[in-house]
């Protein structure tokens, strides 16, 4: 340890000693380069801590005898980590039980094939919840991998599953605002991605109202029921609603509406103010000027009067006159008759004024799956949207296999044989004419065809 110390040392002292000598001590220039030593030097530590794990193990022939016996010395092995790429020389080893490993790879938990650290990996799915591929490999690891690998860790992450609270919040009122993002998929057609935001009311003492311990649930691929029992479960495992009243606000569709079967009973459901209003402007859309705001305040008032027989006299008003417009007009009224109670809760119940999902999915979804254009696979889909909703995630150590069930990492079955027989030829005793074991290329049996080859591997494998 004292030797990594004493490395570490000499490199930053020959490190400031050229930025002195250099004579520029501007904020700029000293941000760069001194950034650029540190990171040098936590590279060069970390290559030269697995050097000397490699070394302990090498010379305590003791414990390793009878199990351990050496093949090669000083096999070269890079890694890329968020400080970038780290290189170090390890030993190589004949196990008793049978194989080869690197034992200072397998402490470290280093995969035999593994480019990235487990850090860079998150760093890596983190940032392309919010970036291009391209511009997130470039942010992270300064352009060192490529899109489809960026794609690949994506496909990788995972969820964490939330456990259920000790004690459970009681709160008097829970808001629920559910809505949906429509995301174009690369095979030209778009699709439906539902957000659903809870939170217990709006914080209005700041200039910039904010949601109370919101916390927003989305799925791709899921059917409308799993979704709404995986919502139901969620609030379920943080809060006891024996005594809250719950407000599901939304726009009005069916798959909205789903969601009092799932909430507790007594759960209200309240029009989004946006699609009231826009409601109301297509029924008087194309109307005379005056008449536009005559039956604007007119359906107005029948809501906070609580009169919807009114709502009808005057759809078969505005019918009777402009039969060119009846369409459009009963389009629009019909709407509102059908979710009167859901608008005119909002002037009886204060407190049910509160939601609007509109901004939740700009906000959530939108901001990186629609905004700008772009097609999407709905096998990444699958995985981006939980992290939008959720940024508490893991990554997996299954390897990402395409939706197509044809394609491994991204890559044809075909394309990867041919890249396997073009791979060095270099035969190892007692290996069945296999190669090297770090140069073979990971290639599930599933996912082979059927062919010569294929058939010869699966034989093999089973020896």
């Amino acid at each position: 340890m004292n030797i990594i110390l004493e490395q570490a040392k000499r490199k930053i002292n020959s490190g400031l000693d050229e930025f002195w000598e250099r004579g520029d001590f501007s904020i700029d220039r000293a941000e760069r380069d001194l950034f650029s030593l540190c990171l040098e030097t936590v590279r060069e530590m970390l290559g030269s801590i697995y050097e000397e794990l490699d070394r302990e193990i090498r010379e305590d022939k003791e414990s390793r005898r009878g199990r351990l016996t050496v093949v090669r010395k000083n096999d070269p092995r890079s890694i890329l980590t968020v400080f970038g790429e780290v290189r170090y020389s390890r030993t190589y080893y004949k196990m008793a039980s049978g194989g080869y490993e690197y034992p200072v790879d397998r402490y470290v938990g280093i995969d035999s094939h593994e480019r990235l650290s487990y850090g860079a990996s998150v760093a890596l799915v983190d940032c392309a919840t919010y970036e291009s591929y391209s511009r997130t490999s470039d942010h992270v690891l300064n352009g060192n991998v490529s899109k489809q690998t960026v794609m690949n860790k994506l496909r990788t992450a995972r969820s964490r599953e939330k456990p259920d609270c000790d004690i459970k919040k009681r709160v008097p009122v829970i808001h629920i605002d559910a809505d949906e993002d429509h995301v174009a998929l690369q095979k030209g057609r778009n699709v439906q991605v539902p957000l659903v935001t809870v939170y217990e009311g709006v914080d209005r003492t700041t200039k910039r109202h904010k949601c109370i311990n919101a916390f927003s649930i989305s799925r791709y691929g899921m059917d409308t029921d799993s979704f709404w029992e995986l919502v139901s479960d969620e609030i379920e495992k943080r809060y006891d609603l024996s005594k809250t009243k719950v407000y599901l606000h939304g726009d009005g569709a069916s798959w909205i509406q789903k969601g009092l079967e799932y909430l507790p009973r007594g759960s209200v459901f309240v029009l989004d103010r946006y699609h009231a209003n826009k409601y109301i402007t297509e029924s008087v859309a194309g109307l005379d000027e005056k008449d536009q705001g005559r039956y604007r305040r007119r359906i107005r008032d029948s809501f906070r009067e609580d009169t919807s027989d009114e709502l009808s006299q005057i759809m078969l008003e505005m019918v009777s006159r402009y039969p060119d417009r009846a369409e459009k007009i009963v389009e629009g009224m019909g709407y509102l008759i059908n979710f009167f109670d859901a608008i005119h809760i909002k002037i009886v119940d204060e407190e049910a004024r509160c939601g609007s999902s509109e901004p939740h999915v700009q906000h959530v979804l939108s901001c990186r799956l629609s905004t700008n254009p772009m097609g999407w696979s709905e096998e990444t889909l699958k995985h981006i949207v939980p992290l939008l909703a959720d940024k508490d995630f893991f990554l997996s150590k299954e390897p990402p296999i395409s939706e197509s069930k044809n394609e491994v990492n991204g890559f044809s079955c075909a394309e990867v044989l041919r890249m396997e027989r073009k791979l060095e030829r270099k035969k190892v005793r007692h290996s069945l004419g296999m190669t090297d074991p770090d140069k073979c290329v990971y290639l599930p049996a599933t996912y082979y065809k059927k062919t010569a080859l294929s058939e010869l591997l699966k034989d093999i494998s089973r020896i």
